[in-house]
């Protein structure tokens, strides 16, 4: 048997985060900067891209969001 381990560094971005108050999922790239991939109750379009998010508003999301062009 053999077993063989690699080690990266973890990077904290790209990751999927969720409004605390609205339901909406925003993909950020890097701190406060990111697009809305699920606008829940929001007035954000889908799409909706902004580089000054309030990220006290957001936590970590760690479901699925599924793209299409239905």
């Amino acid at each position: 048997m053999k077993s063989i381990v690699k080690e990266t560094e973890k990077s904290e971005y790209p990751k999927l985060m969720i409004s605390k108050t609205n339901g909406q999922i925003v993909l950020f790239e890097e701190r406060e900067k990111g697009t809305v991939v699920y606008a829940g109750t929001s007035n954000n379009d889908l799409g909706w891209t902004s580089d000054v998010w309030i990220m006290d508003c957001f936590e970590d999301f760690y479901g699925e969001v599924t793209l299409s062009n239905d």
